[in-house]
């Protein structure tokens, strides 16, 4: 959309320059922010154990249980691939989102997609950061859009939580 390419937090706050990582991550602006997105193959446990020790790189995305995405700091990232020792694919991907540094941008997103309503299927949809239904009001879809664009997501949970509703596999991150 034309918000998506005018808004200043797709093209310089969280991509491109990432003026938000420099201010969180306290680097100059006149200094590149260096930021790098992997898939890897491994299971999202020992990613998480691994991802605490770095302060700069993040789980960002679980696809399965043993398939998961990080991005953060080039060295740190390439240090949690080291230490697993798994298969790893660098994705041309350098948005800081899915983390806690998109944080900063959270009422930016809400007024970014804050959109009117203009049709309620009769169909439920799910949030993927809250892993519940979505009410479907302008408001209520935008800070649940904001919400998934500033936390890691785990997509196992949520297809758990619309497979499984009154089983406590929705409860698992796995």
């Amino acid at each position: 959309s034309d918000a998506w390419s005018t808004s200043p937090l797709y093209r310089t706050r969280l991509c491109g320059p990432k003026e938000e990582d420099k201010h969180k991550l306290c680097i100059p602006y006149d200094v590149e922010a260096s930021w790098q997105t992997w898939l890897l193959k491994a299971h999202r446990n020992k990613v998480e154990t691994l991802v605490e020790q770095e302060p700069r790189v993040y789980l960002t995305i679980t696809n399965l249980k043993n398939e998961v995405i990080i991005a953060g700091d080039p060295d740190g990232c390439q240090r949690i691939i080291n230490a697993l020792d798994c298969h790893a694919l660098l994705i041309p991907f350098d948005s800081v989102i899915h983390n806690p540094l998109a944080r900063a941008e959270y009422e930016t997103f809400v007024n970014l997609y804050t959109h009117p309503v203009v049709t309620r299927p009769d169909c439920r949809f799910y949030s993927a950061a809250t892993y519940s239904p979505l009410v479907l009001e302008d408001k209520a879809l935008a800070h649940a859009v904001a919400d998934m664009c500033c936390q890691s997501v785990t997509f196992p949970r949520l297809v758990n939580t619309v497979a499984y509703p009154s089983s406590t596999a929705q409860k698992t991150s796995t």
